[in-house]
């Protein structure tokens, strides 16, 4: 059984014209190793005033996925990630993450905005080898 902790602060400024803006990030990661089954969960807090100051911030996800999002605005994102090998031919993944803004009415923009403070997504993966 292994179990690891991981904190990261993260901060920048950004200048233009003049004008300084900044943006920090607080994240805490946990993983869980037991036999064939392995969690990964992180939880978030972030604050940018602009959006260039974002914060691109890897997330652990199913096998040949990668997930990277953008810590923008003021709020909260989370996620679990569960894996199961099941045998040796069988893995599953299953992960749930959620990003929950403070200060917005609407996540994202263009084709893919969401109305309301909070977007959640929804992943199941399952992988067979030969």
């Amino acid at each position: 059984n292994v179990v690891r902790l991981k904190s990261r602060i993260q901060y920048n400024t950004y200048e233009l014209n003049g004008s300084m803006t900044e943006g920090w990030a607080l994240i805490q990661d946990i993983s869980i190793s037991v036999g064939r089954f392995q969690i990964s969960a992180r939880h978030a807090l972030f604050d940018t005033e602009q959006y260039n100051n974002r914060h691109y911030v890897y997330e652990s996800d199913a096998w040949g996925s990668y997930s990277l999002p953008a810590y923008s605005g003021v709020g909260v994102r989370n996620y679990v990630l569960f894996e199961y090998k099941i045998n040796k031919m069988l893995t599953i993944w299953i992960r749930y993450a959620r990003t929950r803004m403070l200060n917005s009415e609407e996540i994202g923009s263009g084709q893919d905005v969401i109305e309301g403070n909070t977007g959640n997504d929804v992943k199941f993966q399952a992988r067979f080898k030969f």
